[in-house]
């Protein structure tokens, strides 16, 4: 298999790792990746930098780092999907009664975003 062939089956299987822990938060299961973090101080904002800067990372190597102009700005693709996604996904937790809106997290996640944009822009040149 090719090394293009790797990116995508990881990038594939860490979407469905999120999605699954995603799951597990809005039906309320006790996975010990919770309880890991939730024994850290601040664990639950590493966790949120952490997988999302992962995630955007390994989105952007998928899409070869494609990016667009957005008033003027380029941006990668890959960011922008991961960003939309992860800012409905933060706020439908208004809906969901065993989870919290925190506008923490969500800024923990857009440094995720932005960190590993840097780290994809940098690979790029």
């Amino acid at each position: 298999m090719s090394k293009k062939t790797y990116t995508h089956l990881f990038t594939v299987g860490f979407i469905v790792f999120v999605c699954f822990i995603i799951y597990s938060a809005n039906t309320g299961k006790n996975l010990i990746f919770f309880r890991l973090f939730g024994n850290i101080p601040m664990g639950d904002k590493i966790a949120h930098f952490s997988l999302i800067g992962i995630l955007t990372f390994l989105v952007n190597a998928s899409l070869k780092n494609q990016s667009f102009y957005l008033f003027q700005i380029s941006v990668l693709a890959g960011s922008m999907i991961v960003f939309c996604l992860i800012t409905i996904e933060e706020f439908s937790q208004i809906w969901i009664s065993r989870r919290n809106f925190d506008l923490i997290d969500l800024a923990c996640n857009y440094l995720g975003i932005s960190i590993a944009s840097y780290f994809n822009n940098r690979n790029n040149k």
